[in-house]
């Protein structure tokens, strides 16, 4: 068997980190889109900074709850993914943190990601593929 040396985690995921950096981007061009659409429309400044604060907020709030949505993303009980939640306590137990909620996210492409909110215990969330 001809199998070729192990590439490091950064040669595989250029593209994953790529996209990610890009849904960043965007957000934050968004963001900024509508504070200078406002700006420039001779809105006072304090709705300016009322707008900035509010799509900051809404971004806070509603970020994990959005990606989990955007990544049909459904809650798993422990009856249902008995085998994942029981690797996700033994994970939590040998890294001293608390368990996050499970969810499981409708695709077939490989994908993981955790989402938190401030105060939140969180969410891991892999995908069926």
């Amino acid at each position: 068997m001809n199998r070729s040396p192990a590439r490091p985690w950064s040669d595989r995921d250029r593209a994953l980190a790529a996209r990610a950096a890009l849904a960043l981007t965007a957000a934050g061009v968004v963001s900024a889109a509508v504070v200078a659409a406002l700006a420039v429309v001779d809105v006072r400044a304090l709705w300016v900074v009322a707008a900035a604060a509010g799509l900051a907020a809404l971004q806070l709030l509603a970020g994990a709850r959005l990606a989990l949505w955007l990544a049909r993303a459904r809650v798993a009980s422990p009856e249902a993914e008995p085998a994942l939640h029981a690797a996700l306590e033994r994970l939590c137990q040998l890294a001293d943190v608390r368990k996050p909620r499970l969810a499981i996210a409708e695709t077939s492409t490989p994908l993981a990601f955790a989402v938190r909110r401030p105060g939140d215990r969180g969410t891991v969330c892999p995908g069926e593929g």
